[in-house]
């Protein structure tokens, strides 16, 4: 008996004490609403702009990771019409051909196939020239007689978006005079 009496007295203690709570809550709340109409501070408008190319190029000085580049001159001494057989003497990079056309070699870089989807972020003078649909890339529509050079960067890129887990070969155009 004497529990169930202790019982009544604590629920109707701890309703109180809510109702209490929620009134005094409610009351600093409507305190802040009237003293915040009074504190709106206006602050200057930022207007950000994004570009899809760089403005200046990769200094790959500053890149923490292991970059291996290719001149022109070694392009042309090569004699290599793609540019898979130019890099193929990289470290980590495989060609092999399971179609018979020398134009379209299957490039593996690291071990990674690519299969659904290719694990090599290619980019043409900051470009990215991977397909969107399949992610594969036109090695035969990138001539090489027209390239600076050519920077392959193994290992996850991840600075260069997403598909780069193999790595990066990133190409530079040559540049027109005046």
């Amino acid at each position: 008996m004497v529990s169930k009496i202790f019982r009544s007295w604590l629920l109707t203690a701890a309703l109180t004490g809510l109702l209490i709570g929620v009134a005094w809550a409610q009351e600093k709340t409507e305190e802040k609403k009237a003293g915040a109409e009074e504190e709106i501070v206006q602050l200057p408008t930022i207007t950000v702009r994004g570009t899809r190319l760089f403005e200046f190029p990769l200094d790959l000085r500053r890149f923490p990771g292991q970059v291996r580049e290719t001149t022109a001159e070694e392009i042309e001494t090569s004699g290599a019409h793609t540019v898979p057989n130019v890099i193929k003497t990289e470290p980590g990079v495989t060609l092999y051909n399971l179609t018979g056309n020398p134009y379209e070699p299957t490039f593996d870089m690291r071990g990674f196939s690519g299969d659904p989807v290719t694990t090599t972020t290619v980019i043409l003078d900051g470009v990215r020239v991977n397909n969107p649909d399949s992610s594969a890339v036109d090695w035969n529509l990138i001539p090489t007689k027209d390239l600076q050079g050519i920077q392959v960067i193994p290992g996850t890129a991840s600075v260069f978006g997403k598909n780069a887990v193999a790595g990066v070969v990133n190409l530079q155009t040559k540049r027109g005079g005046p």
